[in-house]
């Protein structure tokens, strides 16, 4: 094997590993796994990065990164204007900056690679494989949840909805890796590949429609319905009739396994106890199907608080990722709430961008819809058009409901996938690779990589924080994503340490973690400080906020006893307005 082959297989192993890691993050404490997911995604870029550098003899910028730059500036130098915090605008300058590296990276090795056709069926069969690992990872975390916690010494919370869900913490977005496995595994079907390889790329398909379906992801098999529609119609203009109908019949079988198998491995898992489910709570999954409630009320309600923020925001927005403390304040003005808990986004890409970045983030976006319209059309000439066309819908159907896009390694896969198979002119720069530049590059990444592991000392804290005695109170007596209304990561990143009561520096965090994310315990917190201070002015408006947000007099009453003080008229006043309510 030649250098230039040892270099060239690093870059493609560079990115199967960004296709991969960042989507299998084991490391799982309550809300803390978009943090780590970010952290393996950043980590991958600089290896690929690497690897790029090293492999190619020029750097390839595609066109579409100008509006992404022009774009970019204009939301980062938008939210000068309005109350984005430096935590939240160092991340938009991390993603538009990841998002650019990787369309560079990827389109200098696709270009660097002789022949691009074989470079597309390369990276479909990455993302097929890696589409194959996620499922058969996220099956058995499913299927055999405490077995496999002992044999991998993986933790991870099981979310009791009973669909499948991987790693990712939510089955929608584990939905959209399933379904580009499956697109992916179509392009490459007719590929002159062996019967070996046709097998067992069939099996794939199996494999990861089986996984697809358990997630229960009607966004995405909506997608899949659109995208067999587009396939067959393409089949029967090119006369590859028996492709597509190896392909439906595939997915139906699936389809079948699941619908046959499923209940009863679930009802085997919980017999077994391989899933930390009781016999007695088994019964409320029955309803738990793609006829299950939609929440509808709750998402149109999400969107028309988004549009009455961008109506008191219209220029530059409230400020991203500030949407949902907004939404807070509407809720505390009296606005109805139809599921309890921190509103973290809108469930609409557009209103959420309309509310954050107000109308100059509407014209990016619109920028934005007519490139990949306009990206798609010119992915015909390439003949990528059908890869396209999936990934496109499944990311274009989950912004109307979900935030995929928002999370670093989605967006990461994304511009991988559009870099890899989009026919977008470009721009070279020559790498220069004198003996002073190959020592700056090594500096350079020798620092990176330092700066790196330093951030992943956040571990310790997470340790640090989840062991504490009042935190896993806290994590007992409410839901997992109303703990304190903030990942633990976001409580790191805000200087927030999650101090004992009677810590003098305790205010100050309660007051941070006002500004940042108000839920109903951080308004609990400030209860606990008009206890302390023995405020009985201010203690019963406080319990108001934490019950408008969602906490109930039972949970205030329990909250109450534990730390309530003899002789502190604060606390009398708390308990005789508890009881007011619970008497009316």
């Amino acid at each position: 094997m030649t250098v230039t082959k040892i270099k060239e297989n690093i870059a493609l192993f560079a990115i199967f590993a960004l296709l991969l890691i960042p989507f299998l993050g084991p490391y799982r404490y309550y809300n803390a796994t978009g943090f780590m997911n970010d952290m393996l995604t950043v980590s991958c870029i600089t290896i690929l990065l690497a690897s790029t550098l090293i492999y190619c003899k020029k750097l390839v910028i595609p066109n579409y990164l100008s509006l992404l730059a022009v774009g970019g500036v204009l939301l980062v130098t938008s939210t000068f204007f309005n109350s984005t915090y430096n935590q939240t605008r160092l991340h938009l300058i991390i993603w538009l900056l990841s998002a650019g590296l990787v369309s560079i990276c990827v389109t200098s090795i696709k270009y660097q690679y002789a022949d691009h056709q074989r470079f597309h069926f390369k990276l479909a069969s990455y993302v097929s494989y890696s589409s194959f690992i996620i499922a058969i990872v996220a099956f058995l975390a499913f299927y055999f949840a405490n077995p496999f916690v002992r044999l991998t010494t993986i933790g991870f919370y099981y979310s009791y909805s009973l669909r499948m869900e991987g790693f990712l913490g939510q089955p929608n977005l584990l939905a959209i890796i399933l379904f580009l496995g499956v697109v992916a595994s179509y392009y490459i079907i007719d590929k002159n590949i062996n019967r070996y390889r046709q097998a067992f790329n069939l099996v794939i398909i199996f494999v990861v429609s089986y996984c697809l379906f358990a997630t229960l992801s009607r966004v995405a098999v909506i997608a899949l319905s659109v995208f067999i529609l587009y396939a067959a119609v393409n089949a029967i203009k090119n006369n590859e009739i028996k492709n597509i109908i190896k392909f439906i019949v595939v997915i139906i079988l699936a389809y079948l396994t699941y619908h046959s198998l499923h209940s009863y491995l679930i009802s085997l898992a919980i017999e077994q106890q391989w899933v930390p489910v009781s016999n007695t709570e088994s019964s409320q999954f029955d309803s738990v199907n793609y006829n299950r409630g939609t929440n509808l009320d709750h998402k149109i309600d999400e969107i028309k608080r988004a549009l009455t923020i961008f109506s008191q925001y219209p220029i530059t927005g409230a400020g991203f990722g500030r949407y949902g403390y907004y939404s807070q304040q509407l809720t505390l003005a009296g606005w109805p709430v139809y599921i309890i808990g921190f509103p973290y986004h809108s469930h609409n890409i557009v209103s959420q961008v309309l509310a954050e970045f107000g109308a100059i983030g509407g014209i990016v976006l619109l920028a934005a819809l007519v490139l990949l319209i306009k990206l798609f059309i010119k992915s015909f000439e390439s003949k990528t058009h059908l890869f396209m066309f999936g990934l496109i819908a499944i990311f274009g159907l989950n912004a109307l409901f979900e935030y995929a896009l928002w999370n670093l390694n989605f967006a990461v896969l994304f511009f991988i996938l559009i870099a890899g198979f989009s026919n977008d002119q470009s721009i070279s720069v020559k790498v220069l690779k004198t003996p002073l530049l190959n020592t700056a590059y090594s500096i350079f990444f020798i620092a990176f990589t330092v700066v790196l592991i330093s951030r992943w000392s956040i571990i310790t804290t997470l340790n640090t924080i989840f062991s504490k005695p009042e935190n896993v109170v806290y994590a007992e007596t409410v839901t997992e994503d109303r703990l304190m209304g903030l990942d633990f990561s976001s409580i790191y990143l805000a200087g927030v340490k999650l101090s004992d009561p009677t810590d003098k520096n305790y205010e100050n965090e309660v007051i941070k973690m006002e500004k940042w994310r108000p839920t109903d315990m951080v308004y609990y917190r400030k209860v606990q400080l008009d206890i302390g201070n023995n405020n009985f002015k201010d203690i019963t408006d406080n319990i108001q906020k934490a019950l408008l947000l969602g906490s109930t007099v039972d949970i205030l009453e329990a909250l109450l006893r534990v730390d309530c003080q003899d002789k502190n008229q604060a606390c009398r006043v708390a308990e005789s307005y508890l009881k007011s309510l619970k008497n009316s």
